[in-house]
């Protein structure tokens, strides 16, 4: 299975789980445009409000990927 989203994804450099902040870095620096999802991998992306999100990989079965998403508002909002 690939994924192909309308702005992108990035695989964080760093090891660990990254924040927004690291998330947001990725995405401007290295956005990958198709990605082969595997149970453990942790990716970013845009969300549809302008923020980002980081989605993490739980595990595959069959022709389903379960993925851990959490998301943060767009920089400067607050509500």
């Amino acid at each position: 299975m690939k994924l192909y989203p309308h702005h992108g994804f990035s695989k964080p450099t760093r090891e660990g789980v990254p924040d927004a902040e690291a998330c947001y870095r990725a995405l401007q620096s290295r956005p990958t445009y198709s990605i082969e999802p595997k149970a453990g991998q942790t990716f970013c992306a845009y969300t549809s409000e302008g923020g980002v999100a980081r989605l993490e990989i739980e595990h595959e079965e069959y022709k389903e990927v379960v993925v851990r998403v959490t998301a943060w508002k767009p920089v400067g909002e607050t509500s």
